[in-house]
């Protein structure tokens, strides 16, 4: 994280083992241990669309492990809880980000998969959860929207967007889903997309001091507001082999044009 006094970062975008995908061997309770130590203000949750991530939501697994610490009388981040959703779109299962699940709940219904990207939205947006592009790309992918479909999405439906990701490890600062944030007159979300406890806070936003953010709702109503948030990406302190493979991995997306 990149330190800045007297604002509170956030990475709006993270896994945990609840994801079920494996790449993600930790708990919630140890996602809030890092936080913790590197004085991350806040904090996302948004699982893969899995049976275990769906499982999680289900038993609200955030909030109980949000009410045991506070049992024992351990300091949390404030918690934002999501989702990352995977639309159908042909051959491609691009995500997108559900933000506002209430963590005060016993259980939460899951967004459901494999909906179309617009009936992704209508669904969320009846739940009243924001809704945000996920590290859109040039060319549409496996897992991403191109950049092309979000203003398209944008076209056909009012207020489809509530932001799109513009910083993360993945991409870096991209300065195309910028300029998408700038042209719909809609908030950049930044998040690092962590998968691993070394990544958390490497990626996020800065929450002006100036608004204070008592509970989760408090930072969602903000949210709500589209904010022009101003997000940071830093790389340094990851383990070096993870560091040289988000670069390479960055370098040949950006060649290839995804």
């Amino acid at each position: 994280m990149i330190e800045r006094k007297g604002n509170l970062a956030a990475d709006l975008h993270g896994h945990s083992f609840w994801s079920g995908e494996g790449m993600s061997r930790y708990g919630v309770n140890s996602a809030l241990e890092q936080a913790c130590r590197i004085g991350l203000g806040i904090v996302a949750f948004t699982e893969h669309s899995s049976p275990l991530s769906h499982l999680g939501l289900e038993y609200n697994i955030v909030g109980r492990t949000l009410k045991a610490r506070q049992d024992r009388g351990l300091s949390s981040p404030l918690v934002i809880l999501g989702q990352e959703v995977s639309c159908r779109e042909g051959n491609t299962f691009p995500h997108v980000l559900v933000l506002g699940h209430d963590l005060s709940l016993p259980r939460i219904k899951p967004i459901p998969a494999l909906k179309s990207v617009e009936e992704t939205i209508r669904i969320a947006h009846q739940a009243g959860l924001l809704v945000v592009a996920a590290h859109p790309t040039p060319e549409p992918t496996f897992t991403s929207l191109s950049y092309r479909k979000v203003r398209e999405v944008a076209e056909k439906m009012t207020d489809a967007w509530d932001g799109v990701e513009t910083t993360s490890l993945r991409r870096g600062k991209d300065e195309e889903a910028i300029k998408i944030a700038r042209e719909l007159g809609i908030t950049g979300y930044a998040g690092s997309d962590f998968h691993r406890l070394a990544e958390i806070g490497m990626a996020g936003a800065y929450f002006s001091p100036e608004v204070p953010f008592s509970d989760p709702e408090a930072v969602l109503d903000y949210l709500r507001t589209k904010p022009n948030l101003e997000t940071f990406v830093d790389l340094t302190k990851l383990p070096k082999t993870r560091n040289l493979m988000l670069w390479l991995r960055n370098r040949v997306n950006r060649k290839n044009g995804r």
